[in-house]
């Protein structure tokens, strides 16, 4: 599950690399993406279990502004597919489809929290609204401090900070107890963790072991 699910987070992040380099070969300032409610709440969900929860305002909000010549624009992320079934009924228009593979809900963490999420928009279509809603009111600090970074993979932002104990440098120092012994520098085990070249955000450094260079 581990290996599919960074697969499909590679993906995701090339599709939208191709995208952008698209539009700019076309001349093209915006982009308009389909993504409905049940994609964006798949999409805040997985960000959060793959560990892309600073980026959840890029990949889920109304616009994706990485890119300082091409934004990306999510303008059907409040409808649900039965409101947009109407609309194209009552306005004689014939959708485009393009036929995708059945998924294994177990294959991937993408896939299972989609399929859940699915199943929790037929059950209680209320709460997907709920998770929407959570996710718009997450910010990102546009504080571009010396320690703020891009990410080299996604292009996504990430913040070094040697100040801080925040969640990634937890997991990382779990890592290293688990891996090897570390020795704790004025009683704070955290000190140990060296971000002074970081180039990836957390969820792409699990990505980048994978990556032919």
């Amino acid at each position: 599950m581990v290996v599919q699910s960074l697969t499909n987070d590679l993906k995701n992040i090339n599709k939208r690399k191709i995208l952008i380099d698209v539009a700019k070969k076309l001349n093209c300032k915006f982009i308009f993406t389909p993504e409905i409610s049940t994609d964006i709440a798949s999409q805040l969900l997985s960000n959060v279990a793959l560990g892309r929860g600073s980026h959840i305002p890029l990949d889920t909000g109304f616009c994706d502004t990485r890119d300082e010549h091409v934004t990306i624009l999510r303008p059907l992320r409040v409808f649900d597919i039965k409101e947009l079934a109407l609309y194209n009924y009552f306005n004689n228009l014939e959708p485009v489809t393009i036929p995708e593979n059945v998924k294994d809900a177990q294959k991937s963490v993408q896939s299972l929290i989609e399929n859940f999420v699915t199943k929790l928009q037929s059950d209680f279509p209320a709460t997907v609204t709920t998770v929407l809603k959570t996710g718009d009111k997450l910010g990102m600090s546009n504080d571009k401090t010396e320690n703020y970074r891009i990410c080299y993979i996604c292009k996504g932002p990430i913040s070094v900070s040697s100040q801080s104990l925040t969640s990634e440098k937890a997991i990382k120092v779990s890592q290293k107890i688990s891996r090897e012994s570390i020795q704790l520098t004025n009683g704070y085990m955290f000190d140990g963790v060296d971000e002074s070249n970081k180039k990836t955000c957390f969820s792409c450094s699990n990505i980048e072991p994978f990556l032919i260079t």
